[in-house]
């Protein structure tokens, strides 16, 4: 740790200062990043949560909150959640602050949906009946 003197000529003081004072003032605001593989699933259905800084860099430890229920992201910083009902969830991720940096928390809409109500995905076999495949 370090220690060091000052002296302020305009209130004549003499003070004190340690860096455990000086690394609070010195800390590097970052914004999360919150990635999904898709914003729109079928209730029920497992999806993989990404969350990273800018950078590109995975944040480990993440807190990852959809409602009431919390995961926290791996090394990767990777997690993988479940909607059971249908409607918007606001997906947020925040992290941890180190010594050094501090995080801004991240907020998404995912949107459940009851599995009859989506569309079938195109295959790549347009005007080929299901028969013919």
């Amino acid at each position: 740790m370090l220690q060091f003197w000052t002296y302020s000529t305009r209130s004549c003081k003499l003070a004190f200062y340690s860096s455990a004072v000086l690394t609070a003032a010195m800390k590097v605001t970052r914004q999360l990043v919150l990635e999904v593989e898709r914003r729109e699933i079928p209730v029920g259905t497992p999806i993989q949560v990404r969350v990273r800084e800018t950078s590109n860099r995975p944040i480990e430890g993440a807190m990852v909150e959809l409602g009431s229920k919390r995961h926290k992201t791996d090394e990767r910083g990777l997690c993988t959640i479940r909607i059971q009902s249908p409607g918007f969830w606001k997906l947020t991720a925040s992290a941890p602050a180190t010594d050094r940096l501090e995080y801004r928390p991240v907020t998404m809409l995912i949107r459940a949906r009851p599995r009859s109500a989506l569309k079938p995905t195109h295959t790549g076999t347009q005007g080929v009946s299901p028969r013919e495949l």
